[in-house]
């Protein structure tokens, strides 16, 4: 049910004059569909089309990556991430495209 109203308020929301969805926006509901997602592909088929909107906008927040990573599964991480380079060095990781995050407010 809270899934539910989450993702209408989010479409909604999209589709109202109030403008685009900003980062913290995209943060609130990747951690809704994280949080109260129970099935696993529904749960990735939500969090796929979000974050693909989201970076597609430029607005990939820090909060938002979280809530993507902790949200998703193994295999579905294994596909948003493929081929970005890897961060050497005491950070490690992987370097998140800055197309991803160009409109990200600091």
């Amino acid at each position: 049910q809270n899934l539910i109203l989450a993702i209408q308020t989010f479409e909604e929301l999209k589709n109202s004059n109030y403008g685009s969805p900003s980062e913290f926006t995209y943060g609130a509901v990747t951690k809704a569909c994280s949080r109260l997602g129970v099935d696993l592909e529904e749960k990735d088929r939500l969090l796929r089309a979000i974050f693909k909107e989201c970076c597609d906008a430029g607005v990939l927040s820090k909060q938002c990556l979280m809530w993507i990573k902790r949200g998703t599964t193994p295999a579905l991480k294994r596909e948003l991430f493929a081929g970005l380079e890897e961060r050497h060095g005491s950070e490690g990781g992987q370097i998140i495209p800055s197309s991803w995050t160009h409109a990200v407010r600091n």
